[in-house]
């Protein structure tokens, strides 16, 4: 006969096992490595039948806000969007699709329990946003997870699904993203900032397309199949936007990139040019031991008009840098430099960023921090066509400094560009 004991426990065990049973749910616990999350915003949505997309474009849920992309980060979902800053703040759900063994699709509900609206400065009417929820998975095996979208009642599964982003196993130590590019058709420009980031270290470019020429296409495919350049189209659905979406996808390449060892955004027209150093690497190195900063490093700006005269410095090679249009190495008169606070540029370690921004981190993480590098150290070289109007003290040529940084680079920059040149016109691509 069973004692008291065995029966208290052999009752207990049943209950656990009949509300186990019964809901069939059980924390998603695998590989990615997070501590599990369950509580009573979640909501078993059985299977179901979804629409899905694997290509990157914008998606329209509805006026209030669009969808592009999603991301798994530790025990985290993140969706990025853009939002109707006009219209109230709503409650959202992801809704999460897994894959069965038999093939159909079983989705959960949980609750977006964070949004954050990127900071923009401008009376546009949408501004980029970001939804995270936490990752839950049914007590069902062999499930793997597929698709998120983002929906206004649980289990409504009527939006379009989105093939959420693994973190990269690709750890690149230099990583450039950049502003959509638009209305670009100098491929001499697009050459030579490529070739010289490369010089410095650079081992993979992200670009956003939002229409660009036949040529600069090509070219860029091109890098592409050597492996260094990702390209996403970047057309965007509303015109009432700052800058072109400039920081939505800044927040875009910071999520798929967010394991490299340290990111810089910059557009197309600037280079992170290192004064006392030959490379990144030993730039880096240099910073990290000469400012207390493990988060940002912030590079002063001077502007290289493209309209100042040229300061009569003549050089060997200089025919050859006239003929490939070579900015950097025919232009040495700058602006004078900006101050800290304004249109820098930074080179960010994603491990203390919670939020990137264009000119500034905008949130640090794990104890960051965030300095100002003299610009005798590290200078932004930003060629542009016009600088009237940028907010620059004294644009007069008189008063402008000359900088001949760049001609320290110029016999392996002239060689690599003309490698590539040889290349484009063998393929009928440029030139």
């Amino acid at each position: 006969m069973l004692k008291f004991r065995e029966v208290l426990f052999l009752g207990c065990f049943l209950i656990i096992y009949i509300i186990l049973y019964q809901t069939r749910m059980y924390v998603f616990t695998n590989k990615l490595n997070f501590e599990p999350v369950w509580n009573d915003s979640v909501k078993l949505c059985g299977d179901v039948s979804i629409k899905f997309m694997n290509s990157t474009t914008w998606r329209n849920n509805s006026n209030d806000y669009f969808v592009y992309s999603a991301f798994l980060i530790g025990n985290r979902i993140k969706i990025l969007g853009l939002k109707n800053v006009t219209r109230a703040n709503k409650q959202y759900f992801c809704e999460i699709a897994y894959k069965k063994p038999d093939g159909k699709i079983l989705t959960v509900s949980v609750r977006v329990n964070k949004q954050t609206v990127i900071p923009y400065f401008s009376f546009a009417r949408y501004t980029g946003i970001t939804f995270e929820c936490d990752i839950v998975k049914p007590y069902e095996k062999g499930l793997s997870l597929q698709y998120v979208s983002l929906e206004y009642k649980e289990c409504t599964h009527a939006n379009v699904f989105l093939k959420p982003k693994l973190e990269s196993h690709t750890k690149h130590k230099f990583m450039i993203c950049t502003r959509p590019i638009f209305n670009l058709k100098d491929i001499y420009q697009i050459v030579e900032w490529i070739e010289f980031n490369r010089m410095m270290g650079v081992t993979k470019f992200v670009l956003y397309d939002n229409g660009g020429n036949e040529k600069i296409s090509k070219i860029l495919e091109f890098y592409k199949n050597i492996g260094i350049v990702e390209v996403y189209p970047w057309k965007l659905p509303v015109t009432s936007i700052q800058n072109r979406g400039q920081e939505p996808a800044l927040y875009d390449c910071f999520f798929r990139n967010i394991n490299s060892t340290y990111i810089i955004h910059i557009d197309v027209d600037e280079f992170v040019v290192p004064q006392l150093h030959d490379d990144w690497s030993k730039m880096v190195d240099f910073l990290k031991w000469n400012y207390s900063s493990r988060a940002s490093f912030v590079i002063r700006n001077g502007f290289f008009s493209m309209e100042y005269s040229s300061d009569g410095n003549t050089y060997t090679d200089i025919k050859t840098s006239k003929e490939y249009k070579v900015r950097s190495l025919l232009k040495f008169k700058h602006a004078p430099i900006f101050n800290e606070t304004r249109r820098g540029k930074v080179i960010i370690d994603p491990r203390y960023v919670e939020r990137p921004g264009v000119h500034w981190v905008v949130e640090l993480a794990n104890n960051g921090s965030q300095v100002c590098v003299r610009p005798e150290h590290v200078l932004l070289h930003h060629y542009r066509v016009s600088i009237k109007g940028i907010g620059i003290p004294d644009i007069r040529e008189s008063v402008s400094k000359i900088n001949r940084r760049m001609l320290f680079f110029k016999d392996t920059l002239l060689n690599r560009i003309k490698t590539i040149a040889k290349h484009g016109i063998k393929s009928g691509i440029i030139y």
